[in-house]
């Protein structure tokens, strides 16, 4: 980007780079003392963390007045010994302060034809920068700024599949998924349902007894689901045995009345481990009504 007094002129590219290059390296080998006065910075702040996707990052600063600003340097060290990256493309900063420059193109040198090298930076790495302003075309040292330092992150490691399913909390009802179905529960979330029954008590009264696999079972947040055309309802089940549930359902009226009495009913178990709830394969139950007995038949004396 165009920058007024910073531009570069192609013809005069690499030998106004080597001496600019040469005044930087005198400039950074003199006393502490002699470079306090500079830019000022004002971003981003030192020690400040960008993500490992930023590799590009952007540094604000208020160049020195009167003077013009050269170079932005990226080093390995504080003491700005090993430069890694330098940036002399700057564009206006408007929005941080009135005549604030931003720069965030990172070179490592120019091409033939005097155009920067451009380099994104390294995710792991801290990076040390410095404003070098008022190199002259003589190649006489200008002034430096302070000396910041901002991070770019590494990027995180990658869970692990177990970690992954270790972190799934509920389940989603009838959309297809098995993640906490059968043999994929067991290893999600430690439990899994291993049978599911349901015998007649009554007329219109039964028991749904379930077994399961593995210990971290929240009975007391587990239930029976069980659907038909007069609704949906849900069961509370208690313990029984060491690993078992069971529960009864009685049929409401609205379920009496229905004139095709099919339900299906689940089985909904809540670990511990991961907070998912364990369902079992829905079943199908069609309900009949119940055979009479006759009456014995006697006759008199």
């Amino acid at each position: 980007m165009d920058h007024g007094p910073n531009t570069i002129r192609p013809r005069r590219a690499l030998r106004r780079l080597l001496i600019a290059t040469a005044a930087a390296a005198a400039l950074l080998a003199l006393p502490g003392s002699a470079l306090a006065a500079g830019a000022t910075l004002f971003g981003p702040a030192d020690g400040h963390h960008f993500d490992h996707l930023d590799v590009a990052p952007t540094v604000r600063f208020d160049p020195v007045k009167d003077v013009v600003t050269n170079w932005v340097l990226l080093a390995s060290d504080r003491e700005m010994t090993k430069t890694v990256r330098y940036c002399r493309q700057f564009f206006w900063a408007a929005a941080v302060a009135p005549g604030t420059y931003g720069c965030n193109k990172w070179a490592t040198g120019a091409d033939q034809y005097g155009n920067d090298t451009l380099l994104a930076l390294e995710p792991g790495q801290v990076y040390y920068w410095q404003v070098i302003s008022g190199i002259t075309k003589n190649g006489e040292t200008g002034t430096a700024s302070d000396v910041r330092a901002f991070y770019v992150d590494a990027k995180p490691a990658e869970k692990s599949i177990e970690e992954i399913s270790n972190g799934i909390n509920g389940t989603v009802f009838d959309d297809g998924t098995y993640l906490n179905l059968g043999v994929a529960a067991y290893v999600n979330s430690g439990v899994r349902v291993q049978s599911l029954a349901s015998s007649r008590l009554a007329p219109y009264a039964f028991r749904i007894r379930g077994a399961h696999l593995g210990t971290g079972v929240d009975y007391s947040r587990s239930y029976v689901m069980v659907k038909s055309a007069a609704g949906t309802r849900y069961l509370k089940v208690v313990k029984t045995g060491t690993a078992g549930v069971g529960t009864v359902w009685r049929l409401t009226a609205n379920e009496r009345r229905l004139k095709s009495k099919r339900f299906t009913y689940q089985l909904f178990l809540k670990s511990t481990r991961n907070g998912a709830l364990v369902k079992s394969a829905p079943k199908v139950v069609i309900i009949k009504a119940a055979v009479k007995k006759k009456a014995p038949s006697w006759t008199p004396d």
